[in-house]
């Protein structure tokens, strides 16, 4: 008997050109996937049409038809991108980074979870800035390729798949130090601009970080002063301005002492990489093959560009980004919502995160599902509240109307709004780049901009956590921070791993003025996992003989738990003397990693 539910559509899409590791992706869904519980109905969703895609946009250049495509008829939800295909020259690094961004600027693509899939360690090292780019979670071709869609669909529909037990050292307390990437966004004589995963307190006197612009005049990691917190709608989740350490009047100044000279100096050197303070532009546009415009518009100028299909009173976009210019591409045919227009059709279940304050929420879920209607157009209605959103703010942005049936002056009249410009065609790549650059020419720059590209746009924040168990796929922490789902920081455990933070699967027991976080592994060779796996037996060993440990946390095994396989068998080295000649052959690698975990760790009490 066929059930009347209707099915849900999960889209999956591979961008690459690697078709063995493309049949990995389509075997493991086509086996292993069912989809959780309807988030508002919370019944079980047994249909579930699963669509797998492969595509490589930059071949003959068709980055129109993918953005076409994908944007208005399969919404990605996962979005596995092979970086090989810069390896291979289909696409140059620069193309495919604005790609990314843009991407994430997308109004339906924003939200989807972004995979980079690497051939091997170094290709992953030498793209590890893609972290800051939009990319979520990486992986390594046949490394543990099986976990890892294991953890990526946990993380995206979690889905309670019962994770293979391993041997977990837990009851720990060791500081260990961590990397978490920065974005530096522009930068005066006086403040940095960043974004980061970090939720940085705006009370926080000093936070250390280092970037390779101040290795050139310090030695040592610079400390910055948190001035101002705001949430940065597109990219990471937090944007702060930070002012630059100067010595006060009554500090003694030294040779590590940072003066404001050398500063501009550096400014003034830079001149040929920084680019002109960035204009901010929101592009409310419901063609997305213009999308294509866009990326070109990023990889050649210093515009910081939002992008939006539709527009939407309630997601304030115009009050979040404060936008110094709003382009809007006008649909007089669709003025007014006609639901007897056949050749329209809504799009279902799409999912949209709570900053979006979409329709329906039950109270638990980080998703929100409503309908996307294409009949609901940017019509007179939706320029009007653009308009009158724009005037609520402290400065006012140029509003530039495209394929408008009046002169600019009507509009000016009609909404009592002098900053209008109006264009009777339809927007395109050439009108959209020169009316920014006149714009541009006219007003004067307070800040230099990075370049997304730029190497001294990536900053490494440092800061420590406490460990409290650890596995080679899964490691517990205490943060002095606040961490949103899937931030990625890097640590030496004892080999340089990328963790992420998930959804904990079990309980984890709070700790005073801490953050209790789980993160798995990924990333990462069969060789650091090895590494890891031996170094997780020595900390095991180090508990036996060491029994009396500063924190022992009782973890609460969860339903997510109960179906689990038992744990892997664990060797019990007995106790030797401090000589290494009493400890047998094969023992003696253990016993060295066991008195070398002190150069990893130090004990922290609580």
């Amino acid at each position: 008997m066929k059930s009347n539910q209707k099915a849900s559509t999960i889209s999956i899409l591979y961008l690459g050109k690697d078709n063995a590791f493309f049949g990995r992706i389509v075997q493991t869904y086509q086996k292993n996937f069912s989809l959780p519980k309807n988030p508002i109905s919370n019944q079980q969703q047994e249909n579930v049409d699963i669509t797998i895609k492969m595509t490589n946009p930059f071949k003959n250049k068709s980055l129109h038809a993918f953005f076409s495509h994908w944007s208005y008829n399969i919404f990605p939800h996962i979005l596995y991108v092979d970086f090989d295909i810069i390896a291979s020259d289909c696409c140059s690094e620069e193309e495919l980074f604005a790609t990314l961004l843009s991407l994430k600027k997308h109004f339906l693509f924003k939200h989807c979870f972004i995979v980079g899939v690497f051939d091997n360690e170094e290709l992953l090292e030498r793209y590890s800035s893609v972290l800051s780019h939009g990319v979520n979670f990486t992986l390594l071709k046949q490394s543990i390729e099986q976990l890892a869609f294991i953890d990526i669909n946990y993380i995206v529909f979690e889905q309670k798949i019962a994770y293979p037990q391993m041997a977990t050292a837990s009851g720990l307390s060791f500081l260990c130090d961590v990397h978490s990437a920065v974005k530096l966004i522009s930068i005066t004589p006086d403040k940095i601009d960043i974004e980061t995963d970090l939720a940085i307190d705006s009370n926080q006197r000093m936070i250390k970080f280092s970037s390779p612009f101040l290795s050139e005049y310090l030695n040592t990691q610079c400390k910055f002063s948190a001035v101002n917190y705001r949430k940065a709608y597109f990219h990471h989740s937090c944007r702060a301005t930070m002012s630059l350490p100067y010595p006060e009047p009554w500090d003694e100044v030294c040779a590590d002492s940072l003066s404001k000279d050398t500063i501009e100096t550096w400014i003034a050197s830079k001149s040929d990489d920084l680019l002109v303070a960035a204009t901010s532009v929101i592009i409310i546009d419901s063609n997305p093959a213009h999308l294509v415009d866009i990326v070109k518009i990023q990889i050649h100028s210093n515009f910081s560009i939002e992008y939006s299909p539709l527009f939407r009173s309630r997601l304030d976009i115009v009050a979040l980004t404060k936008p110094q210019i709003i382009v809007f591409n006008l649909d007089t045919s669709l003025n007014d919502f006609d639901s007897h227009n056949s050749n329209a059709k809504p799009i279902e279940n799409i999912f949209f995160f709570p900053e979006d304050q979409t329709i329906i929420s039950d109270g638990k879920s980080d998703y929100f599902i409503t309908n996307y209607d294409q009949r609901m157009q940017n019509g007179m209605s939706s320029l009007s509240a653009v308009i009158q959103e724009a005037k609520l703010l402290s400065h006012e942005p140029l509003i530039i109307i495209f394929n408008a049936p009046s002169t600019s002056s009507a509009y000016q009249k009609s909404y009592n709004y002098n900053k209008i410009t109006a264009h009777p065609k339809q927007l395109n790549y050439l009108t959209l780049k020169n009316a920014l650059d006149i714009y541009q020419q006219k007003i004067k720059p307070h800040n230099q901009l990075f370049s997304c590209y730029d190497p001294n746009s990536y900053a490494d924040f440092k800061f420590t956590i406490t460990i409290t168990s650890i596995s080679e796929h899964t490691i517990t922490f205490l943060s002095p921070f606040e961490l949103p789902k899937v931030t990625t920081i890097k640590l030496n455990i004892p080999k340089t791993v990328l963790i992420s933070t998930i959804e904990p699967t079990r309980e984890l027991m709070p700790i005073p003025q801490k953050y209790h976080y789980m993160g798995v592994v990924h990333g990462a060779s069969e060789e650091i996992i090895s590494s890891l796996r031996v170094f997780v037996n020595a900390l095991l060993i180090e508990e036996v003989h060491s029994p009396k440990q500063a924190y022992k946390p009782s973890e609460k095994i969860t339903p997510k738990e109960k179906n689990l396989s038992p744990p892997m068998p664990i060797t019990i080295v007995p106790s030797y003397n401090e000589d290494p000649s009493e400890i047998p052959t094969s023992m003696k690698s253990r016993f060295v990693l066991k008195n070398s975990i002190s150069k990893y760790f130090k004990r922290s009490k609580f």
